[in-house]
């Protein structure tokens, strides 16, 4: 079976927003930790701690930022 026909076609870079990060139980990519880029991002609630991609939901642990806060904070 074969898709539509695209007539008079052309290609066209745009750049669009992505996440990247240490995916853990992506259900393609095996591993714990392992640095991905996703593929366009549509929307994200970091109030709900999710985003949804072109290809699939994500549930969004800590951001980058919280990196430096983790290696400054004094316990």
């Amino acid at each position: 079976m074969y898709g539509p026909v695209t007539g008079f076609w052309s290609t066209v870079e745009i750049p669009m927003t992505c996440l990247i990060g240490a995916a853990s139980g992506h259900p393609l990519l095996p591993g714990t930790g392992r640095v991905i880029r996703t593929s366009d991002l549509w929307i994200m609630s970091e109030e709900f701690s999710c985003a949804r991609t072109l290809s699939r939901w994500y549930r969004l642990g800590r951001p980058y930022e919280a990196i430096d806060e983790d290696q400054t904070s004094v316990s």
